[in-house]
């Protein structure tokens, strides 16, 4: 049993090639980022949660519940800043639990994130074709609607409407030109939809009125109902949490994640709040029918061309947001394919993961046969669990006694200045210590907020040198060793006179020389890495990895006001202690919000349990915060303000909203969800995992001449290396 459990929780290396090493191109600047989540967010913010709270949910109140919602997604998105510096890799929350938990909870976390994903597109889709048959007043609904099943179902569409899969098969043909193209795609309607949201929302606000709050009553739906709000509306912000698995394909993604997520959050917050109280506040929401469209309010207010123009904004924004919301699933099946957690192609490409596509459009038109509410309540109460992960990951990274990730920036993020040294080392360097260097310094665009420090200047570009100068003799010497351990004269690849001549050696060489041999060589400097020998479990992969760079070294002094680290036993006791009081807490918060859904009444009896439940959770509140954190092991880029009590208030406010508001249908849904998770793993994944067994021998930037002499660490790049438990 004990076996079963290890191999099921057996976790990935996590190594300098893993960190910093992307296999993919770096193709997402500053601008397409927010392009792509501010259309996905706006969309499903503005065209599908703010009708079905302010008519069904919560009223007037949604404007009390956005501002909850923005407290958690304020503390959330600096969850997801620190997870994402830690470990920049596509599907982040997926690989840091592998990395750390286990390969068993990694996939039912990339499992529930890719449900909810093609949820989202799929719902992304049904409200596209409604919005289109709006704006063309019902043609082509007639044309292309056709009954299918029945409508006693309660899971399936009695109607299926063509134009779900015809948005589906459109989005296909986008994804496949370019991921620069569909970036560009949605700045171009970003900007479209905030011009004429903002031009209709200037002319309902000259018609609010606030008897319309007076009338509708602000807690029409009760305490309850703004809960279930909090839930719809940190669904509205899945634009932000889908960037986590994008990260291998933004430009600086450590440097920049944080204060883009930021931005994101306040402008996206401002957007929602302006748009909920001036809908609110124009028309009595409680008396408009349900399944109601935004547009349709203008419809009310009896202002026609209005209604027009918000109707072409419609199509515009969930166009924009069909096109993002399938960039996140096809990016967590490529990586569960690449692990082979999932059946997969074999001539998958990293780079382009056309299998992932064209699944991720298959699931996403079966969608279409599956009714908009319960694909809406899915993504609704989904937002808080995705949110309830990251929170739970970033806080086992602040008590694990082992560093995760990348744990510090090199001196070269530090301390060079605007004008960064950049060395130039001559070619007729001479083999003594002595060198000719001719050290120039260029402006660099992204050193912007670093500090100016010429004090060292001589040091640094010394260090610099000589940490080429080895790196280049280790690589040297590397090919010298691979030249004499091959016997196949023939298939002897041509010997590289420098580091600088690893582009220019034939491909084709060295790819019969690693056919030849049992052990394969693959240059990770002259190409990035593919999935050319993934299937060969019984061979050895050789990876020989170098940095782009090569880094300065980091230098660091001693805080004698920071906390001495423990030893490695009082570590682990101490990590243990907090996931109990973790689980502790909790507990008490999910019965806590159980108990005020079934026996909530305003009694005396009631608000002094409610009272006592409140006492616990403090109690448990204070003990995690007098815990010792791990931060001695870090120099993080981004880090969570004010932890461990920003987490646990976001964790007891989702924890609240979610028990206390979530329907037992979609919570019958979700356990289904998790199971299905669960038995997919054992009947492939378990089997078929690329980490069932060590299969690839990765040399990290260093070698050694002799077996019997110690192995050389460079004093560039950074050790990470991890064991796995395999």
């Amino acid at each position: 049993m004990s076996s079963l459990l290890r191999k099921m929780l057996r976790t990935r290396r996590v190594d300098e090639q893993f960190l910093r090493h992307s296999e993919w191109a770096r193709r997402l600047g500053i601008p397409l980022m927010v392009a792509l989540a501010g259309i996905k967010s706006i969309s499903m913010m503005l065209f599908i949660i703010l009708p079905f709270s302010l008519t069904q949910v919560a009223g007037p109140s949604t404007v009390l519940a956005l501002i909850f919602a923005f407290l958690i997604i304020f503390f959330t998105s600096a969850h997801l800043s620190e997870l994402s510096c830690t470990m920049p890799k596509n599907c982040v929350q997926y690989h840091f639990a592998y990395a750390v938990i286990g390969e068993l909870p990694a996939f039912v976390i990339a499992w529930i994130s890719l449900v909810d994903y093609v949820a989202q597109a799929g719902l992304f889709c049904k409200a596209w074709a409604d919005h289109f048959n709006l704006l063309f007043r019902g043609l082509p609904a007639k044309s292309l609607t056709f009954d299918v099943f029945s409508e006693d179902s309660s899971i399936l569409s009695p109607q299926v409407d063509l134009l779900t899969v015809l948005s589906a098969v459109i989005t296909l043909c986008l994804l496949l030109c370019s991921l620069r193209v569909v970036g560009t795609i949605c700045v171009s309607l970003l900007a479209v939809t905030l011009l004429i949201a903002a031009s209709c929302t200037m002319v309902a606000f000259f018609h609010s009125d606030p008897e319309n709050w007076i009338k509708a009553e602000f807690f029409h739906y009760g305490f309850r109902g703004v809960l279930y709000s909090i839930c719809g509306l940190c669904a509205c912000y899945t634009g932000i949490e889908s960037t986590s698995c994008l990260l291998e394909e933004t430009k600086n993604p450590r440097k920049r994640i944080s204060g883009v997520l930021s931005f994101l959050v306040l402008v996206l917050t401002t957007i929602f709040f302006v748009l909920s109280i001036t809908f609110s506040l124009s028309t009595n929401v409680t008396a408009l029918s349900e399944g109601i469209m935004i547009p349709e309010v203008f419809s009310v207010i009896n202002i026609p061309a209005a209604k027009y123009m918000l109707s072409v904004c419609s199509v515009c924004a969930l166009s924009g947001g069909v096109l993002a919301s399938f960039l996140p699933a096809t990016r967590v099946i490529a990586a569960l394919c690449h692990d082979r957690l999932i059946p997969y192609a074999r001539d998958t490409s990293t780079k382009s993961p056309y299998f992932a596509v064209l699944l991720c459009t298959v699931l996403v038109a079966l969608c279409s046969m599956i009714q908009k509410t319960m694909l809406l309540n899915f993504v609704i109460f989904m937002a808080p669990v995705k949110i309830v992960i990251t929170i739970l990951l970033v806080y086992i990274q602040h008590y694990y006694p082992e560093q995760i990730g990348i744990p510090e920036e090199t001196s070269s993020y530090k301390s060079i200045g605007k004008k960064r040294t950049r060395v130039h080392i001559d070619d007729g360097v001479s083999i003594d210590d002595s060198v000719s260097l001719v050290p120039q310094r260029v402006r660099r665009s992204e050193d912007d907020e670093s500090e100016v420090s010429h004090s060292t200047f001589d040091t640094t570009a010394f260090l610099y040198m000589k940490a080429t100068k080895m790196e280049t003799e280790r690589l040297q010497r590397r090919l010298e060793k691979e030249e004499i351990e091959n016997e196949n004269e023939e298939c002897r690849p041509v010997l590289a006179k420098s580091v600088s001549q690893y582009h220019s050696m034939d491909q084709n060489q060295k790819k019969s020389s690693a056919k030849s041999k049992q052990k394969h060589a693959h240059n990770c400097v002259a190409e990035q890495c593919g999935a050319d020998n993934d299937d060969d479990y019984n061979s050895q992969e050789v990876h020989l990895f170098a940095n782009e760079e090569p880094e300065l070294p980091f230098f660091s002094t001693f805080n004698s006001s920071a906390p001495r680290p423990p030893s490695p036993d009082v570590s682990f006791t101490n990590y243990y202690r907090s996931l109990r009081l973790l689980f502790l807490f909790c507990f008490f918060t999910s019965a806590f919000s159980t108990f005020l859904r079934n026996f909530g009444m305003p009694t005396t009896t009631c608000w002094l349990l409610s009272a006592g439940f409140l006492v616990i959770i403090l109690i448990f509140t204070v003990n995690i915060n007098r815990l010792q954190t791990n931060d001695y092991l870090y120099k993080k880029e981004s880090k969570v303000t004010l932890f461990p009590t920003a987490s646990l208030f976001s964790l007891f406010l989702l924890l609240l909203s979610f028990f206390e508001s979530i329907p037992t249908r979609t919570l019958a849904h979700l356990a289904v969800v998790f199971v299905t998770g669960v038995i997919s793993y054992f009947l492939y994944g378990y089997r078929h995992s690329k980490h069932r067994r060590t299969a690839c021998l990765v040399i990290e930037n260093r070698y050694s001449d002799t077996a019997d002499d110690d192995q050389y660490c460079p004093i560039i790049g950074l050790d990470t290396s991890s064991s796995s438990n395999d």
